[in-house]
């Protein structure tokens, strides 16, 4: 049946009536016709409806490597590219709408698809922070925690994933825009007291030793928390 949808797919994708007759009459199960619609999609370079039809057929994987491989960076270039520092405004509607989708699917995705799709959440999670004006004040709940999570996550220790051609995977483009997001932010991070200032210094060293951090943003974080260092003292 599978091999039937397949080699007739042409002749009925788009058709709801159709489509709703194989499943509601002949019962063919909906996974397989959305898989006949995803390979479809896949012959056309369709990759948003092969994305959307697997996810039909319950092929959870397959769809986050459609996700992390073409939509993910393309939604991410297109709503944050222009992001200098999480306290811009910016709601990143297509991008929020297919982790949502997928984080509900999260167990039918491999380990190292669950941290990338993790990564994606809590650089969202650190813009929802500061857009409601939690993550202004350095060892704020929000904006400490959300700054604490990050370099947990995206220490030293991220590297780029190879792609099946041996480069670097397309998400790698991605980290990289989210780490300079993050280090922006904490020069524009405000602080109260001596803590507030031991926080931000203590966070600014720790983002000049980010891999995904250039040698010139590197230095302008240690001169920062030089400065703030001596205002402490």
């Amino acid at each position: 049946m599978c091999e039937l949808l397949s080699r007739t797919v042409g002749q009925w994708i788009g058709d709801e009536s159709r489509t709703e007759f194989f499943a509601e009459t002949l019962g063919i199960p909906s996974r397989w016709i959305g898989g006949a619609e995803a390979l479809w999609h896949r012959h056309a370079h369709d990759r948003q409806n092969e994305f959307d039809a697997c996810l039909r057929a319950g092929a959870i994987a397959e769809a986050y490597q459609i996700f992390s491989s073409v939509l993910g960076p393309e939604a991410f270039a297109k709503e944050c590219g222009a992001i200098g520092h999480a306290f811009a405004s910016a709601d990143c509607a297509d991008l929020r709408a297919k982790i949502e989708v997928l984080q509900r699917r999260r167990a039918g995705l491999h380990k190292d698809q669950q941290h990338e799709l993790d990564l994606y959440s809590r650089f969202l999670g650190v813009l929802d922070d500061h857009r409601a004006g939690s993550g202004g004040a350095g060892g704020s709940s929000g904006g400490g925690t959300s700054f604490g999570d990050f370099f947990r996550h995206f220490s030293g220790n991220l590297a780029p994933r190879a792609d099946g051609k041996g480069e670097p995977s397309p998400f790698w483009a991605v980290a990289q825009k989210m780490a300079a997001i993050y280090s922006e932010t904490l020069r524009h991070s405000t602080c109260r007291g001596s803590e507030g200032g031991a926080w931000l210094a203590r966070n600014q060293i720790r983002a000049a030793a980010l891999s995904n951090i250039a040698p010139e943003q590197a230095l302008t974080h240690i001169q920062d928390a030089a400065a703030v260092i001596s205002n402490l003292l």
